[in-house]
């Protein structure tokens, strides 16, 4: 399961740059990447009414190499954070992934781009994201199993966590994921 708070960078009041704002307080970024989302329709199941997801990610690094990544995410948990079943698997040849998703009939029906920039601290990931079209905001994630003490348990390390990093922060949190974001927009 992942569970995770998404935060608009307006909700955290800072008065200076983000990412020096954050190394501050946690310290040197694990990684600095380039995200491309691809999310598909099945040709079986009405992904946008069962609250399902389906993405191929083409992660790109500072160093110019290039990890593929296939998502499902399961319908939304409860009613506050985002709380959700996450599978993944890695490939290395994005064209032929999209190529068995396009014949096996899936429709490839919006794109998520954005610059990610990773802390960790706490086995809480911080993510720092530039989402085109959306603007700036703060991920804070962990995965665990599905035992609702588990869930629990990190849903209140998240929040601590960030009351620590973020003293200003009102705890008002976006549930939406930047495809329902963009949606919107659209």
């Amino acid at each position: 399961m992942e569970v995770e708070i998404k935060i608009p960078i307006r909700e955290v009041f800072l008065d200076e740059d983000p990412q020096t704002y954050i190394t501050n307080k946690i310290g040197v970024p694990d990684e600095e990447i380039i995200q491309t989302d691809i999310y598909f329709q099945s040709p079986i199941k009405d992904f946008q009414r069962t609250d399902e997801a389906l993405r191929i990610r083409q992660i790109h690094t500072k160093e110019d190499s290039q990890l593929v990544e296939v998502t499902y995410k399961g319908p939304k948990i409860g009613k506050s954070m985002k709380i959700r079943e996450e599978l993944s698997i890695f490939t290395e040849k994005y064209s032929n992934t999209l190529k068995i998703f396009e014949r096996l009939g899936f429709k490839a029906v919006a794109d998520v781009k954005k610059s990610r920039v990773n802390w960790s601290k706490n086995s809480v990931k911080i993510s720092l994201d530039e989402v085109i079209g959306l603007g700036t905001f703060i991920e804070a994630e962990m995965v665990v199993n599905k035992k609702p003490n588990h869930i629990s348990s990190s849903k209140k390390v998240i929040i601590d966590l960030l009351k620590e990093i973020f003293p200003k922060w009102s705890e008002k949190e976006e549930r939406n994921s930047y495809l329902e974001l963009l949606a919107r927009e659209m």
